[in-house]
């Protein structure tokens, strides 16, 4: 099966969005040790009020998510990042995978590379016209 220009797309948005999870994952467990400190539990409207508790649920819920979305980006990274591999001009090749596998934004990919933001550009455009040609059902589009 193809590459499409959306699975470039969403493998890239996915890896931004599993970052994002690991962040928060990483403030509710802070958040959680500093109520284990104060850990009580107080009497609301009859019912038990367990901050902790909630926390661990509302955590162990992120943590699902987490996990799911790492196991679907992991498994189109793989087939992106397999397609990516047959180009033959390493810089493209590198700039492809930095932006599609690794979700990196293009101002990231410039620093990490030391070009400007044209010429990064333009080594992208190459490995697409390069990938594309390869992949029957990969359809270009600017905003790629």
């Amino acid at each position: 099966m193809g590459i499409t220009c959306e699975d470039l797309q969403n493998c890239a948005e996915m890896a931004r969005e599993t970052d994002r999870l690991r962040e928060q994952i990483i403030r509710m467990r802070a958040k959680a040790e500093g109520m284990g400190a104060q850990l009580d539990r107080r009497s609301c409207r009859g019912r038990i009020r367990d901050p902790m508790g909630t926390a661990v649920v509302n955590m162990t819920r992120l943590q699902e998510q987490w996990e799911a979305k790492i196991q679907e980006y992991s498994a189109l990274a793989l087939r992106i990042d397999q397609a990516i591999t047959g180009i033959r001009d390493p810089r493209g090749r590198n700039i492809l995978r930095m932006r599609y596998v690794d979700g990196l934004r293009w101002s990231d990919i410039c620093e990490r590379v030391h070009y400007s933001r044209s010429r990064v550009m333009d080594l992208h455009a190459k490995g697409l016209a390069v990938f594309s040609e390869r992949q029957d059902t990969f359809g270009h589009t600017n905003d790629v």
